[in-house]
């Protein structure tokens, strides 16, 4: 089933020299992969040796979960227990991590191009599954790398789909924002005792107008600053060194600035402990505040002003990749050594750590929820969790993350769940090899499943669960129930927005079991009553697969909620969420770690022709090594931080 195996760990030597090249990446095709496996079984020597392991165990996890068959078992367990999402599907898969740092942007792009150009020598449609991220740029899909990414799997390209993680940084205060800055603003950032050497401090600053005069202060009283836009200022502080660079002109794709903020220390120091104050000086329009690279043993995060969204990494924000967000499936499992794990998370609750949306420039994100905390799916046999550089490895407990047959463990984050929805991709891609990133995106986003009463979009489940099933009906255009209008979903694409900003409202009818009823209807969404100076850009928007938007531009009256009403062939559904037109920050209500005040609350096989996952991750650098026990972190595979200055 391995159709494929790049490893960009070794040279590309002679290996099929007809073939084009990855970045000097090793390549090996399924005949050599097989002549390995039968020298494995009588213990001689292929004419190309496969030297590739995966001694950490990530990527073969998230393969698992998108195409495992099940088959594996061990302990006299009966084989089938966890079987992946597309079971049928063929694989190519790279491994694009250099000596544990990380991936490097242009190898990432060079494994996306690999999967692609299998797919077309098989005739075989095909999805990439990338479960990494990086926590650095503007937040809205805009860097180059992202919009490499487009360009290699564009919105309306037949056969081909890229799935990318939303990141697990939600449950992080690392967001502060406001919506205009007239005056100042005061950031207090506590960086703990016990940070290892080596780790910095970084923040980036993006500001709708050129930035404001930018200050820091150490937590001994040091003043760094103020340095005004354009200017640069490095200044050493005792061990620490600190650099403000307001010097970034305005960006041509999205027309915002940006500015970075940097403390590192000397050689075998760290970073000084206690609180360090960012303060921002004199006007401009919304400005958000992103502490980024935060990986290792410090927790930097910001005490005001924070925001619980936009808490995701890139390249998730790419205006034509599918985005997964994490939810919890799984409240226990039984380890090898004859234990029950019990933990107290809810079944289908948000995932703590599950990144959230929208985007920074207002989009819906993510697209949906999938699976992700404490997965059960293959565990590499190189990577075994008495090995410390195991992602299944637990300092005193080795045997906690190892399912009881031996040969699966369990493992949280939303790389887990990008995987899922990737294998529903394969799925529907069975169904029509013809699809479309767009088309792909409305019919996951559609289907979705939203509990009875809850919005139809939030920041965290995105549309809601993943339903790879009503994907495939709506696909299909399965007969549908008649429309329940105290069943149909009503989202916003924000809670909150300032004069001048634009809010999305998103509508799907649904019958009585919750399926949506599929396009073909006609549906209203006005205000409720006066638009109070907010104006509708345009009628309503049918996205081809049941579900509508039409977009609001909020006027220039704030202070105030704005509710909204909705038919469906002429009948009224039941009240969505409102939307609050506001002027600063503070109207909204909220306070470190726990989010907004105002508006609407969290909602709570067969085989495929083809699955091509790019299981990246296998070695895994600037990534947390805590446990992996309920309440921790889960480990992300990161990506190079900065895109530099246009």
């Amino acid at each position: 089933r391995v159709a494929a195996l790049l490893d960009l760990t070794h040279a590309r030597g002679g290996l099929h020299p007809d073939l084009p090249g990855y970045a000097e990446g090793a390549l090996w095709l399924a005949a050599d992969i097989d002549a390995q496996l039968v020298a494995d079984r009588q213990g001689g020597q292929p004419p190309a040796p496969v030297t590739q392991a995966d001694v950490d165990g990530h990527g073969t996890h998230v393969a698992g979960i998108a195409a495992g068959n099940g088959r594996a078992t061990g302990n006299g367990l009966p084989a089938g227990r966890y079987v992946g999402m597309a079971p049928g599907a063929r694989l190519a898969i790279a491994n694009a991590t250099r000596d544990g740092h990380g991936f490097a942007q242009a190898e990432v792009l060079a494994s996306i191009r690999f999967v692609f150009d299998t797919a077309s020598r098989l005739g075989l449609p095909a999805v990439v599954n990338l479960s990494l991220g990086g926590d650095s740029g503007p937040h809205d899909g805009t860097t180059a790398f992202e919009q490499a990414i487009v360009s290699l799997a564009p919105a309306d390209q037949p056969g081909r789909a890229v799935v990318v993680s939303a990141g697990n940084s939600g449950s992080h205060d690392r967001h502060a924002s406001d919506l205009r800055l007239d005056g100042e603003a005061h950031l207090r950032i506590p960086f703990p005792a016990g940070a290892s050497a080596g780790e910095a401090l970084s923040i980036e600053l993006w500001t709708s107008g050129p930035p404001p005069a930018i200050t820091l202060v150490s937590p001994a009283g040091a003043r760094f600053g103020p340095v005004a836009a354009g200017g640069v200022l490095d200044a050493p502080s005792g061990v620490n060194q600190v650099r403000i660079d307001a010097s970034g002109e305005q960006d041509p794709d999205n027309g915002r600035w940006d500015a970075a903020i940097t403390v590192s220390a000397d050689a075998g120091q760290a970073v000084a402990a206690g609180t360090w104050e960012l303060i921002l000086a004199g006007k401009t329009g919304r400005w958000d505040a992103w502490i980024t690279d935060a990986d290792g043993n410090a927790d930097p995060r910001f005490l005001d002003r924070v925001d619980p969204a936009v808490r995701a990494d890139f390249p998730a924000y790419a205006t034509s990749v599918l985005s997964a967000g994490s939810y919890v499936s799984r409240t226990g499992w039984a380890t090898a050594d004859g234990r029950t794990i019990a933990r107290s998370t809810m079944a289908g609750a948000s995932s703590a750590f599950t990144g959230t949306g929208p985007t920074a420039d207002g989009r819906f994100f993510p697209d949906v929820a999938a699976p992700g905390d404490f997965v059960l799916s293959s565990l590499a046999s190189t990577a075994p969790a008495n090995s410390p550089a195991s992602s299944f490895h637990l300092a005193g407990d080795t045997g906690y993350l190892v399912g009881d047959d031996g040969v699966h463990g369990a493992l949280r984050g939303t790389s887990q769940a990008a995987p899922h929805v990737a294998g529903a991709v394969a799925l529907l891609f069975q169904a029509d090899p013809t699809l479309t990133p767009r088309r792909l995106r409305e019919l996951l986003r559609t289907a979705a499943a939203v509990d009875a009463g809850g919005a139809g979009y939030t920041q965290r489940f995105g549309f809601g669960r993943l339903d790879v099933a009503a994907a495939v009906a709506l696909l299909r255009r399965a007969p549908a129930g008649a429309l329940d209008p105290s069943r149909t979903s009503v989202g916003l694409s924000r809670e909150a927005v300032a004069p001048g900003d634009r809010a999305i409202v998103s509508v799907v009818p649904r019958d009585g079991s919750g399926a949506p009823i599929g396009p073909g209807h006609a549906v209203r969404i006005e205000c409720a009553g006066d638009c109070r100076g907010a104006t509708w850009e345009g009628a309503e928007v049918p996205l081809g697969e049941g579900r509508w938007e039409r977009t609001l531009l909020a006027g220039s009256a704030t202070g105030f909620a704005l509710a909204f009403t909705v038919t469906v062939d002429g009948v009224a559904v039941p009240a969505g969420p409102g939307l609050w037109i506001v002027g600063a920050r503070e109207q909204v209500g909220q306070s470190p770690r726990s989010g907004c005040g105002v508006g609407a609350g969290l909602a709570g096989g067969a085989g495929a022709p083809v699955l091509l996952a790019l299981a990246l991750g296998w070695l895994v650098g600037r990534t947390r090594r805590r446990s992996e026990r309920p309440g921790d972190d889960p480990k992300k595979p990161s990506i190079g931080r900065r895109q530099g200055r246009r």
